[in-house]
């Protein structure tokens, strides 16, 4: 683990992110084999408080960013398969030349609705939130946003 600093209201606040080699032991020890890369700690809060406010039976719908990646990779594989190339390639270029990209984390909510959540920062330009509501509008998720 390390220890991070960052601001929060004027203040200097605390907390601790997994390393490389943290998040090795964590996927050997308890299989958490999609373990969370730390970002900006504000970011990663913010990603923490809206799972946590989640009931438990939500919280197991949570999917990270990660898995959502590996998901629409397997979609994209599964299109080939099924001799769909060319909207294959399609949705491939689109996520090599950051055209897509995919949410902080899925959940289905209590309606059976799929929720994309992202944390937006100050930090993110025009064209990372437009490739983030590309890949929402081709899935169809519903879209919840929050700024910090």
């Amino acid at each position: 683990m390390e220890k991070v600093a960052y601001k929060k209201s004027g203040k200097t606040e605390e907390c601790y992110k997994l390393t490389k080699s943290g998040r090795e032991t964590a996927a050997r020890f308890w299989g958490l084999s999609f373990a969370y890369h730390a970002q900006s700690p504000i970011h990663d809060l913010a990603i923490a408080e809206k799972y946590f406010s989640l009931s438990q039976e939500l919280r197991e719908s949570w999917k990270t960013e990660t898995q959502i990646r590996n998901e629409f990779e397997e979609q994209i594989s599964n299109m080939r398969k099924e001799g769909n190339e060319a909207e294959a390639k399609l949705y491939e270029d689109m996520l090599n030349k950051k055209l897509i990209s995919m949410p902080d984390g899925i959940y289905t909510d209590s309606t059976g609705t799929e929720v994309a959540y992202e944390v937006l920062t100050n930090s993110y330009g025009i064209e990372e939130l437009m490739s983030k509501e590309t890949y929402i509008s081709i899935v169809g998720y519903r879209y919840e946003t929050i700024r910090v």
